[in-house]
């Protein structure tokens, strides 16, 4: 999907404007409904209006003055969603065959997301009000509470041009700072000079997009971003404060680094909680192009899962509240409780990308990862740790392999964890059949063994058509199947499971 949409923006760069064109409505049909969808339709429409004529005079005159007004866009996406599942279990006894069966729909809905977007920009400010929600209807149920609203971003965004300050108010998402996912207040900051920005922010964590804010878990992080520091680090430093309630949940320093060069990048985070003494994220993330155009890429994973926070003490609870449970514990007992209900994952991954030819690409990635085991307490018992659970995968990406602008992904992986080790095979084929519809076949064959001395064969199938009316609007159906047999000790145990998807995407 990125590489997509920067294929498209190197060609723009090149001034090659009907190369960049038909990549960015590529991107469009192809990912209507990613995050990015939004960006390249205002860079396409810039590319149209741009090569639209305009009277001398008008462009002389307005050329490099910015007229304020009003715009809007957005998209619309309505899908029906099905699954349906069905098991046939024969266990044979000393005197008989028990035959167990079973049907059911798990899922029967239709999600509708909106996506609406309205700015104003001049030489001075660059406003913006966002809303991303949706309705998600329960065709299953005749409750209406079993209905959901998501409510993914829904804010106002201000940029002050001329004072180097910024503030977004509302229910947004953030990765910085350290915080950690949605939540509802407001973030904000200053740039002071060219190499040092100070940002602030405050809110209520949000528990789901279905929900209101967790009044109880509120937060403030300070951070200051500093950089570019020659033409390549940037860094972040930050102290980050959570609530629960009366009593505090975290308190977090941190840093982040980033290193940019055209041929490598580094980015890196260091997450430590004072509260806990404890360090919950280590991160680094690298890649690496050589001279042979071989891109290598690794990265070093270690934290705390789930973060560590006092709301963990919930875990496995009747309590639903930190306010319950400190009515039988105390603050520091809450503590400990926390500690033992975190487990620490270790994950290391290495990979590398190879160009074989103009027209194939090869790739392959390893990843070792292990989870400690968690310590009883508090009337729960322990989680045992994981064995060192190796993750292989490889394929080969293609090209125009049997028709213009087609692309074919064969892949094979390795797994093997704590409870089986599988070997799976898939395909991945997608064709533009005419200019307005795309196919897209997947097949995926599977052989699993099980430490209980079973074995289990997995059988996919996937059908997805894509039919784009006009640039704005596009219809898509897809239809998948996954079969299983598994072998049991004294039986036989058949898995069926479908999907249907079907809707339409339209931007405006």
């Amino acid at each position: 999907m990125d590489a997509q949409e920067l294929l498209g923006f190197a060609y723009e760069l090149k001034g090659q404007i009907s190369y960049a064109r038909h990549s960015y409505e590529q991107y469009l049909s192809l990912y209507p409904e990613s995050k990015g969808a939004t960006r390249v339709q205002q860079r396409l429409a810039s590319l149209i209006t741009a090569r639209k004529s305009a009277p001398k005079d008008l462009r002389d005159a307005k050329a490099d003055k910015i007229i304020p007004k009003w715009e809007t866009f957005g998209s619309i996406s309505q899908f029906y969603r099905r699954a349906t599942s069905s098991f046939d279990i024969d266990t044979e006894t000393t005197t008989s065959v028990i035959n167990i069966t079973d049907n059911r729909v798990n899922i029967s809905e239709i999600d509708t997301l909106l996506n609406y977007n309205a700015r104003r920009r001049s030489d001075n400010y660059d406003l913006c009000a966002r809303f991303t929600g949706g309705y998600i209807y329960d065709l299953q149920s005749n409750s209406e509470t079993s209905n959901e609203v998501p409510v993914n971003e829904l804010y106002f965004d201000a940029l002050d041009i001329k004072n180097n300050a910024n503030a977004r108010i509302g229910r947004q998402r953030t990765n910085k700072g350290g915080v950690f996912g949605r939540f509802d207040g407001i973030d904000t900051g200053y740039q002071f000079n060219d190499w040092v920005k100070i940002n602030f922010t405050t809110g209520y964590l949000l528990p789901t997009v279905t929900e209101s804010a967790n009044k109880d878990a509120f937060f403030t992080s300070l951070r200051v971003d500093t950089g570019t520091f020659f033409n390549a680090w940037d860094f972040s430093f930050y102290y980050m404060q959570q609530d629960e309630g009366e009593v505090a949940a975290r308190q977090a320093i941190g840093t982040e680094f980033r290193y940019f060069h055209p041929r490598c990048s580094l980015f890196g985070l260091i997450d430590h909680d004072i509260l806990f003494n404890e360090t919950n994220t280590i991160l680094l993330n690298g890649s690496w192009v050589l001279d042979n155009k071989i891109s290598l890429n690794g990265a070093i994973d270690l934290r705390q899962s789930p973060l560590l926070t006092i709301q963990n003490a919930l875990q496995v609870q009747t309590f639903k509240t930190i306010k319950e449970m400190l009515a039988s514990f105390s603050e520091d007992q809450l503590l400990d409780i926390a500690r033992d209900r975190t487990a620490q994952v270790k994950t290391f991954i290495l990979g590398m990308s190879m160009p074989l030819s103009r027209s194939y690409t090869f790739n392959a990635d390893i990843t070792c990862s292990k989870i400690s085991a968690t310590e009883a307490s508090a009337g729960i018992e322990a989680f045992p740790a994981t064995d060192t659970e190796y993750f292989i995968n490889t394929q080969v990406v293609g090209n125009h392999v049997f028709k213009q602008n087609d692309s074919s992904i064969a892949g094979l992986n390795y797994n093997d964890t704590t409870h089986n080790e599988t070997l799976s095979l898939r395909w991945n084929y997608r064709i533009p059949l005419t200019q307005k519809i795309r196919l897209n076949p997947r097949v995926s064959i599977a052989e699993r063994n099980n430490d209980d001395d079973t074995s289990q064969s997995i059988f996919g199938l996937a059908f997805k058509m894509d039919y784009r009316w006009d640039r704005r609007t596009s219809f898509e159906f897809e239809l998948s199947s996954e079969s299983s047999d598994k072998t049991l000790v004294s039986g036989q145990e058949k898995n069926d499971i479908f999907y249907l998807n079907l809707g339409y995407h339209h931007n405006f």
